[in-house]
């Protein structure tokens, strides 16, 4: 069903302003106009609030989060950015696995179970769409779901 993307990208984060807040974290949508796309709604609610749980649980105090949203000429693009402690170079094929974790003491002592970017790329493959990551260890990761056009 059609979906406003920067709509559902803002509403998603709304369970998590009260924790950035507390984080010094700072959060905004960055969307083309207008953003309409062709997705289940409720796949992404979930994907995005993944993607935002994962972003507030490796970043530091005074970071900042920014959902990105393009149009590309053959579908959508939704990428959440953060400034966070970042990914090696080293890990960045394997955390689509299930339960894989790349900082496994940090995970298990804030709860991570090692399933939320599974599960993202598991919606977004279901949408026909593929999903990649940017990272650099200190400096923050990108991950980016592509939806094609409906």
């Amino acid at each position: 069903q059609d979906v406003d993307l920067a709509a559902a990208a803002a509403d998603s984060w709304q369970g998590f302003a009260e924790q950035a807040q507390a984080q010094g974290v700072t959060f905004e949508v960055d969307a083309d106009t207008p953003s309409v796309g062709r997705l289940d709604p409720e796949a992404l609610r979930q994907i995005l609030t993944n993607l935002y749980d994962n972003s507030l649980r490796h970043i530091d105090e005074a970071g900042h989060i920014v959902c990105r949203i393009r149009r590309e000429a053959d579908g959508w693009t939704v990428a959440v950015e953060d400034t966070g402690t970042g990914i090696g170079r080293e890990h960045l094929p394997r955390i689509f696995e299930r339960f894989y974790r790349a900082d496994t003491a940090r995970s298990r002592e804030q709860g991570g179970t090692g399933l939320g970017l599974s599960i993202v790329k598991h919606l977004v493959e279901t949408h026909g769409g593929t999903v990649s990551a940017e990272s650099q260890p200190g400096q923050g990761t990108t991950i980016s779901c592509r939806f094609p056009a409906a």
